[in-house]
């Protein structure tokens, strides 16, 4: 595991600055990019993206070839790629279930029982 750097400080300060510039009425939102500029938070991550090749390219003892670069870059890509499906099912289902539960307790005449049956039973059969 890597050590904490530059570029993890303004991935967060990226998040919490989209964070304050989609909540209405917060005062902060106007000191953030947006409101002072052309872009907001989202150009300062293409932005940091260039910068974590830097890295990755500067940062070794020797040379990294292209070939080498490409795939290495390549092989990341596919991983988080593959990884996303299941990082959003996960998600997913356990909004379905937060709500589903919610809704069970708080409101039972709201939804027909052939949802409760699929909650509980795991099929809508």
């Amino acid at each position: 595991m890597r050590g904490p750097n530059e570029i993890d400080f303004w991935r967060g300060f990226a998040l919490l600055t989209i964070f304050i510039d989609h909540v209405p009425g917060l005062v902060f939102s106007n000191y953030t990019m947006r409101y002072f500029g052309l872009c907001d938070a989202a150009e300062l991550f293409v932005f940091l993206a260039g910068w974590s090749l830097r890295l990755l390219m500067d940062g070794r003892k020797e040379p990294m070839s292209l070939p080498s670069a490409v795939m290495r870059l390549e092989t990341r890509a596919m991983t988080i790629f593959f990884a996303q499906p299941y990082r959003r099912r996960e998600l997913t289902y356990a909004m379905i279930h937060a709500v589903l539960e919610k809704l069970r307790r708080d409101k039972p005449a709201l939804a027909p029982l052939r949802v409760w049956a699929a909650w509980l039973f795991g099929s809508c059969g």
